[in-house]
């Protein structure tokens, strides 16, 4: 049986390793940007999305950050993004069951 303190403890490390990644942007002039969560298409070219409806219109979750970045190319706009992405793929498992 797991520990009472270890769900405690892996919420302290991902907060320390998140804080890390922010730091290290945040100290060289990026800027964090939050992409949106719902999309009209994939931006991947992928068929495999996550379809919700939103305000009675098709929408899908986003599966990447990309959609705020490409708005922006060409820009010095240094940004980045560190956010939910959502994936409708089989998980991959490359060890042997």
């Amino acid at each position: 049986m797991a520990s009472i303190k270890t769900p405690h403890a892996d919420y302290a490390i991902r907060h320390t390793i998140i804080k890390a990644i922010r730091d290290f942007f945040d100290g060289r002039g990026f800027t964090l940007v939050d992409a949106p969560i719902f999309t009209p298409n994939a931006c991947e070219g992928t068929t495999t999305l996550f379809e919700t409806k939103y305000f009675d219109e098709k929408a899908f979750l986003s599966q990447s950050g990309q959609t705020v970045y490409g708005s922006r190319s060409g820009s010095t706009w240094k940004v980045y993004c560190f956010g939910p992405t959502f994936r409708a793929e089989k998980i991959k498992n490359t060890q042997a069951t």
